[in-house]
Order: structure tokens, then C-alpha cells, then sequence
């Protein structure tokens, strides 16, 4: 995990205690910004699309 610190600038890693485990997640505001919604919809834009290549 400390491999991913300073990947980029905006990018924060924030440790968490949980009894469950993923390979990468995406930790947002109940509210997200503008921006942060527009990154969150293209994210999922892309991983549909990737999934249904598969």
C-alpha cells in the first residue's frame, strides 16, 4: 500500500480498519462535488465498457 502514496497530488490513501477486503476503492462524500461526480460517472462509463469487452 505505501507504494500508492504520492501517485498523485489529488489522490489521497486513507487507512481503514475493516473486517472485509477489495482490491482498490473509491471513498467519497455522500455529496460529492461537481467534479467528483463527473469522475465518479466516467469511472463507471469506462468499467461498463471494459466489462462488456470481457
Amino acid at each position: 500500500m505505501q507504494d500508492l502514496y504520492g501517485c498523485n497530488p489529488m489522490m489521497k490513501v486513507i487507512p481503514v480498519e475493516w473486517e472485509h477486503v477489495m482490491p482498490v476503492g473509491i471513498l467519497y462524500s455522500p455529496e460529492p462535488t461537481e467534479v467528483v461526480d463527473r469522475f465518479l460517472t466516467v469511472t463507471k462509463e469506462v468499467l461498463h465498457s471494459k466489462k462488456d469487452q470481457l
